[in-house]
């Protein structure tokens, strides 16, 4: 399947509200990241799940919607 296929039907279920699978209720309000969306089949396993450090870290693991979050500068107030 194509990666703008993927992107589709992910943006389809996250219009549905279809987002249980990836912790729906969690969401991230820090520094700001550039998303890097990879194929489902791309194994993310050896990357951190840690979103508390200041490396870039899988979120979403393990799921349709996984996706590498990189961090591209400071959290607002941040010094």
């Amino acid at each position: 399947m194509s990666l703008s296929k993927r992107l589709d039907e992910a943006r389809r279920a996250f219009t549905r509200g279809d987002m249980a699978a990836a912790a729906a209720d969690h969401w991230m309000s820090t520094s700001p990241y550039m998303m890097v969306i990879l194929p489902a089949d791309v194994d993310l396993s050896e990357l951190s799940t840690n979103e508390h450090s200041d490396d870039p870290f899988v979120t979403c693991a393990g799921t349709p919607y996984q996706h590498i979050m990189v961090p591209v500068g400071d959290a607002e107030g941040d010094q």
